[in-house]
């Protein structure tokens, strides 16, 4: 599976509709594979956000040990 290097990412306050970058890394397998991770979006007090999850899937291809 998807092995995320931490559990939370903090979102910088942004306005609605407005764009917003984060990131993540990421420890991936070993072999080709296609591989998720979900996320969800709460605030501050821990209530849900929207959307509610964030889907990521990574296509791996190994290239070399």
């Amino acid at each position: 599976h998807l092995s995320s290097l931490g559990n939370s990412i903090l979102i910088p306050d942004t306005l609605p509709g407005m764009p917003c970058e984060v990131s993540i890394e990421f420890k991936a397998p070993e072999e080709n594979c296609s591989v998720a991770s979900i996320w969800r979006m709460v605030s501050a007090d821990n209530a849900w956000s929207f959307p509610p999850e964030f889907f990521l899937q990574v296509i791996v291809t190994v290239v070399g040990h």
